[in-house]
């Protein structure tokens, strides 16, 4: 069901997911002038912080810390 909510999805890598109602857009949170950009382009009523690099395997711990906790600033 689609109650008119327009989606905006910013990740590292390409999602693959689609819908008419989800934009996804390529770009790193961390990355000021990016977000920036991402936020003149479009308006958000309410945003969600889900974004998260997983231990998995071998990791950049710099990296994962980086993302997960620096780039919400």
């Amino acid at each position: 069901m689609n109650d008119g909510a327009e989606v905006v999805s910013v990740d590292l890598v390409p999602d693959a997911a689609r819908h008419p109602a989800l934009t996804s857009l390529q770009a790193d949170i961390r990355d000021d002038a990016a977000m920036q950009n991402i936020f003149a382009e479009h308006r958000f009523d309410a945003v969600f912080h889900i974004a998260a690099m997983l231990a998995h395997g071998k990791m950049n711990r710099e990296l994962l810390w980086s993302s997960n906790v620096d780039g919400p600033a």
